[in-house]
C-alpha cells in the first residue's frame, strides 16, 4: 500500500471514529512522529468529533506538540473535544485563533452559549477577550447576541474596554 493510501486510509478512520480500523493500520503502516501525518490525523479526528480517536492518538503519539490549526480543530469540534485538547495541552488557554478571535469570542460570534459556560468556567480571560479587535462585550452588543450572553459576559467581568 503507498503512503498516500495509506494517509487516506487513516484519515477517513479518524473522520468516521473507526478507532479499530485506524489501530491496525497504524501497528501495520507506522506513522512518524507529528507534525506530519499524525497532527493531520488528529486536526481530523477533532473536526469530526471522534473523541475516543482523539484521546487514542494522544496516547499512542505523546510527543505530539499543539498548533493553531490543532486548536482551531479542537475548539469546532465542541466542548468535549476542545476539554480533550486543553487536558493534553493546558497553554491554549492563553493562545487565540489569530488575530481575528480568540475562544470566548469565537464563542460569542458562534452564539455557542454551551461553549461560553465551558470556557469561563475553565479559566478563560473574558477581560482580554476580542473578536476583530473588538472587545468580546461590545461586539456581542452590537450584533445582537442573545442576552444570555451579553448576561454571562457581564457576570463575568467582561467591559467594553480590551486589556491586551
Amino acid at each position: 500500500m503507498s503512503d498516500q493510501s495509506t494517509r487516506v486510509i487513516a484519515l477517513e478512520s479518524c473522520q468516521q471514529g473507526d478507532l479499530r480500523g485506524l489501530k491496525r493500520l497504524l501497528d501495520t503502516h507506522p506513522a512518524p512522529d507529528p507534525p506530519s501525518p499524525t497532527s493531520e490525523m488528529l486536526v481530523t479526528a477533532c473536526k469530526a468529533k471522534q473523541i475516543s480517536v482523539v484521546q487514542y492518538l494522544l496516547e499512542r503519539y505523546p510527543n505530539t506538540k499543539s498548533s493553531l490549526e490543532l486548536h482551531k480543530a479542537a475548539f469546532q469540534g465542541g466542548v468535549d473535544v476542545y476539554s480533550v485538547i486543553l487536558e493534553e495541552f493546558p497553554e491554549l488557554k492563553q493562545e487565540t485563533f489569530g488575530h481575528q478571535a480568540d475562544p470566548i469570542g469565537q464563542a460569542v460570534s458562534d452564539n455557542d452559549t454551551i461553549m461560553l459556560k465551558f470556557l469561563l468556567d475553565n479559566g478563560f480571560d473574558v477581560k482580554a477577550s476580542h473578536f476583530c479587535y473588538v472587545p468580546v462585550l461590545m461586539f456581542a452588543q452590537q450584533h445582537d447576541s442573545p442576552e444570555e450572553i451579553i448576561h454571562l459576559l457581564k457576570k463575568w467581568g467582561a467591559t467594553d474596554e480590551l486589556s491586551f
